[in-house]
Parts: structure tokens; sequence; C-alpha cells
């Protein structure tokens, strides 16, 4: 059997989507279509490519364990981002902040400036982008 290649933006996972269910649905996200995930309370809403935002009936943190770890990162205690979807970075001393793709500007806690500036450059080595900010 011949497979499609993966395209340079997809990382290989055993499950490469994330399934949410909302009011009796069950919607799979392809992990390349998240730009971000927001903390609502007990819910996640998740911001997609195309504009929508559905909302998962699960806290950000549980959200996080089914993400791929080497394509996602928590940078907030309410926000998770997806690395292929970094327009630019903003880095201070004692904090920064991150724009999405969607012109979003995420605030990148004190606590984590740290792990991201470290694993988001590991991540634009492996996967040969030029890193932005």
């Amino acid at each position: 059997m011949i497979t499609d290649p993966l395209l340079p933006h997809e990382v290989e996972r055993e499950k490469p989507y994330l399934t949410i269910s909302h009011n009796k649905t069950k919607q799979l996200l392809p992990f390349n279509t998240i730009i971000r995930l927001e903390a609502c309370g007990v819910y996640t809403i998740v911001f997609l490519l195309n504009g929508q935002q559905p909302v998962y009936t699960r806290n950000i943190g549980k959200v996080y364990d089914e993400l791929n770890q080497e394509m996602f990162f928590r940078v907030h205690k309410s926000h998770i981002i997806n690395l292929w979807q970094v327009k630019s970075c903003m880095l201070k001393k004692r904090c920064g902040h991150i724009l999405m793709v969607d012109n979003q500007l995420i605030k990148l806690s004190y606590r984590n400036r740290s792990d991201f500036t470290d694993k988001y450059e590991k991540f634009c080595m492996k996967n040969s982008i030029q890193r932005v900010g």
C-alpha cells in the first residue's frame, strides 16, 4: 500500500487530530488546523485557521495532554499555542508576547519564558523554519 507523504507542517503521531465533543456531537480537528486554545473556566475554546471556534467541554490541562507535545506549547495557564502558527515573538526581560497567525497577541508567562524559548528554537531548527522574533 502506498501512502501520501506528510506535508512539512504535519507532525507524525498516532492520532494527528483532537477529538472534541460538545452538545452530543463529535468533531475531529486536525492538529495542523488549530492555531491556539484558550481556557474558559472548565471549557476550552479551540481557535481554527478557518475562523471557527468550537468549544471543548474539558479543561485546558486535560486538553493539553491530548495534543502533540512537539507541536503545541502551553505559554500561559490559560493559553496553548500551535508552534506552526506563530507569526512573531516579542520577548522582554520579564515577560513576552506571541503574535499568532490570527493576529491575536498571546501573553507568555514569565515562568514559561525560558522553556518556550528553548522549545521554539529547537522546533524551528528541527523543521528548518526561520525563527521569528
